[in-house]
């Protein structure tokens, strides 16, 4: 196969996304013959070695993948600083790998690190935190020591928190396609004078937000609409827009025009991230919410059946945004006469592993107030 270190990555990448690991680890030792012709610390090389050690792990070749997580972590140190996320990311995976291999003290001190640079880049109760602690939890327990974190790690998430899509990924692929600041990419576009631009819109609108003027922030997101239907389908501001301007038609009441925009957002994911991607479970389960809201059950079941995978993968079956989706899934089910069935899905939810192999970066979340939940439609 000729081809380049991209095509090598995409098929790497895709491969990973659905579990053919073999495959993964084919394409992504393919990818790393091209990246050993890079500089040391080109972003690529970090990329080639976390993609090739996630389809190691999942094989369970921890030795090998050892050898590759323990470069991206010297590299995120030299790259990144030393309490950068990436190097608290990198330090887990390494950790766990360590772990896998009965090297327990060096498993040890890396969970440490890990929790301390993730806690304070996120907070004691980020999810995040919460599964770095239970891993350093179930470490404690097979070296037949009690943990002194138990109390910390059982503590109450009080946060409802929907994740808003968009992953920021803290490793740049290509420096010249890197997002120009959004004021900037303005300047780029043609604008008359006195004509309101993108930025200037989104900024008008995250204003009205704030004081809870949702007619004024809809008002905003419609004349950022009206810019962002020049952009293209890979222009992130696109679908800011698509779904803030549903986030506030749903504030509102409006679930039909809202509904149109997440089924255009949720298209554009699949197209541009694939459909197994965390921010399609997102749009899934946010669409789904807009059907169930105007009763339209048979369109938001496999919505929230779709949703809940990919969404209990990333985050975890306790996290408040997964029981969040469990409880309007449930209700659903009940409001078609389905008790029993609604009963089996925490259970079903709770099957699917949370443990993962974690990439460095991370994405935004956007909060919903606790009394927009959906939960009981009567």
């Amino acid at each position: 196969m000729n081809a380049d270190w991209y095509q090598y990555q995409i098929a790497g990448e895709e491969a990973l996304q659905e579990g053919d690991y073999a495959c993964a680890e084919t394409m992504w030792l393919a990818a790393y013959e091209q990246a050993k012709k890079f500089k040391k610390f080109d972003a690529r090389f970090a990329v080639t070695l976390e993609g090739l050690g996630e389809a190691l792990w999942h094989q369970g070749k921890y030795s090998e993948a050892t050898a590759l997580c323990e470069q991206v972590l010297e590299i995120f140190k030299i790259t990144r600083g030393l309490d950068h996320p990436d190097v608290g990311v990198t330090a887990n995976n390494l950790a766990m790998l360590y772990k896998a291999q009965g090297k327990y003290e060096q498993a040890e001190m890396l969970y440490q690190r890990a929790i301390e640079i993730m806690t304070r880049s996120l907070g004691p109760e980020h999810h995040d935190v919460h599964y770095l602690l239970t891993n350093y939890k179930d470490l404690l327990r097979t070296m037949g020591r009690s943990s002194t974190l138990e109390s910390k790690a059982s503590s109450p998430v009080t946060a409802e928190q929907l994740t808003k899509s968009g992953q920021y990924q803290t490793i740049s692929i290509k420096p010249q396609e890197k997002l120009i600041d959004t004021m900037s990419q303005d300047r780029l576009m043609p604008v008359q004078v006195g004509e309101t631009t993108w930025a200037q819109y989104r900024q008008s609108a995250e204003n009205a937000l704030i004081v809870g003027d949702f007619a004024k922030a809809e008002e905003m997101w419609h004349g950022a609409m009206k810019r962002a239907d020049n952009f293209k389908e890979s222009d992130p501001r696109l679908t800011i827009t698509l779904e803030s301007l549903a986030e506030v038609l749903w504030k509102q009441g409006k679930y039909a025009e809202a509904e149109v925009l997440c089924r255009r957002t949720m298209q554009i994911y699949e197209d541009t991230l694939g459909m197994a991607h965390p921010d399609v479970g997102i749009i899934a389960n946010n669409l789904a919410m807009l059907y169930h809201a105007q009763r339209k059950y048979a369109q938001a079941e496999p919505l929230y059946k779709r949703a809940l995978p990919i969404r209990t993968q990333a985050l975890g079956a306790d996290h408040p945004a997964v029981t969040n989706l469990i409880s309007n899934y449930q209700n659903l089910l009940r409001a078609t006469g389905r008790s029993a069935e609604a009963e089996r899905v925490k259970y079903e939810a709770q099957s699917i592993t949370s443990g993962r192999w974690t990439r460095s970066g991370s994405y935004q979340a956007m909060t919903i107030p606790l009394s927009e939940k959906l939960h009981e439609i009567n």
